[in-house]
């Protein structure tokens, strides 16, 4: 992987990490405004808000949006806003200038620069420090960059996506973001469902976790029950689909749905109606019997 800085992270890749179609938009009729809104903006080169509660799958969205853009061939740069350092807070975006930072010899070259031709992926915006609010905007607004230190600017050449977990209008109520550059990010938003209201979409989820962990570990994936499947379904997922990601891991690694499950929801507190009803539908069936009883796609 090329060198990253805090808080950033270029692909050069970015298809290696994307999940099939039928698993990003599954078969709920919530995620079909989703694909029609990315099918209408992918090759606009146009910025886009992608809303959504946490680990639904922002960045997930952003780099399929990249991929099926005119600049899919470029750079996936992503900027992970909360991480960058306030002392910090220009040169990992912008860089600097020959001798600018304690007499460097070379210049800094910043994530803006690094995503020319392709794609800057700003995540969590809405932590976006405010005096790095301004330069986004111009970023946005006239499409210059200038490099700390730097004698002039120069041209920015890259498409910026924006994703967050907050409401960007009680941050500009609060006085905590910029309308200008709320008005710039939000040409065209994009609002991910939370996993409780795509239940349907559950089994594809897991089956493809399940999948894609025992590929990573070298291990034969034990099946999901249909059973197992159903609990699962009745489960409300605060952390969404990361919360779920999670849970199919730690299955791979104990290989026992029920010793998972139960750990799980103990620890998250699920009702005891939700509980007895998962116990209810969980049986470990001989091993000649259980592929029998998976799930399949």
């Amino acid at each position: 992987m090329p060198g990253t800085h805090a808080g950033t992270q270029i692909a050069d890749d970015v298809l290696t990490g994307l999940p099939p179609d039928d698993v990003i938009f599954g078969r709920s009729a919530a995620m079909r405004p989703v694909r029609d809104r990315i099918e209408r903006v992918a090759q606009a080169n146009i910025p886009v808000l992608i809303r959504g509660e946490s680990g639904t799958g922002k960045e997930i969205i952003a780099k399929l949006i990249h991929v099926r853009s005119l600049r899919g061939e470029g750079r996936f740069v992503k900027v992970y806003c909360p991480a960058i350092p306030a002392s910090l807070i220009d040169s990992p975006l912008f860089g600097g200038q020959v001798g600018f930072f304690g007499g460097t010899t070379t210049p800094g070259q910043g994530r803006v620069e690094a995503a020319q031709g392709g794609t800057l992926f700003l995540d969590e915006i809405a932590d976006l420090d405010t005096p790095l609010q301004g330069k986004v905007f111009h970023l946005l607004q006239d499409g210059q960059v200038l490099r700390i230190g730097a004698p002039q600017e120069m041209s920015g050449g890259v498409r910026v996506l924006c994703a967050t977990h907050r409401s960007l209008e009680r941050a500009m109520k609060r006085g905590e973001f910029r309308p200008d550059l709320f008005y710039r990010i939000n040409v065209m938003s994009i609002h991910l469902p939370p996993l409780r209201e795509r239940r349907e979409d559950i089994p594809v989820l897991a089956e493809y976790f399940l999948q894609h962990y025992a590929a990573k570990y070298n291990r034969l994936a034990p099946p999901l029950t249909v059973q197992c499947l159903h609990g699962l379904q009745e489960y409300d997922w605060p952390g969404n689909i990361r919360e779920l990601e999670n849970l199919i891991n730690s299955f791979l690694i104990l290989g026992c749905e029920t010793a998972t499950l139960s750990e799980f929801m103990e620890r998250l507190e699920v009702p005891a109606r939700v509980r007895l009803s998962v116990s209810r539908r969980i049986h470990i069936y001989p091993a000649e019997n259980r592929r029998e009883h998976s799930f399949r796609l």
